[in-house]
């Protein structure tokens, strides 16, 4: 710790301040609550689609590709919250987001992931 704020910390506790962080719980249950519902929701999204399915027939994987990527980058979750999601590693998960890049410039993939592009882009607005 620089030497400085060290100091200042020290004239603040000697002064009867507190330097403890205050803790704020309501802020805490809402990230709490989101976290839930958008759970939720991308398994209500995962059993529409049957993305756990051990299928990998072409159409399949393709969803796995885009909802793995979309996730990654429009709700932050970590690549073992999106495997877990799946029932996959995470390994696995960055295997997908590359696959979906490399994919996405073919025509035939951007028809097959059409229905959940559109099922993914309405839950985000929904939250």
């Amino acid at each position: 710790m620089n030497e400085d704020i060290k100091q200042a910390i020290e004239l603040l506790v000697s002064n009867g301040y507190s330097v403890t962080p205050k803790v704020d719980l309501e802020l805490i249950n809402k990230q709490i609550a989101y976290k839930k519902s958008l759970h939720e929701k991308l398994n209500n999204v995962i059993d529409l689609f049957d993305l756990k399915e051990r299928n990998r027939s072409k159409e399949l994987v393709s969803l796995r590709h885009y909802f793995s990527y979309f996730v990654r980058e429009n709700f932050k979750l970590t690549l073992q919250d999106i495997g877990r999601l799946l029932g996959k590693d995470h390994a696995t998960i960055i295997y997908s987001i590359r696959k979906h890049h490399e994919f996405s410039r073919y025509k035939d993939y951007k028809e097959v992931i059409e229905n959940i592009k559109l099922t993914m882009i309405n839950l985000k607005n929904s939250l």
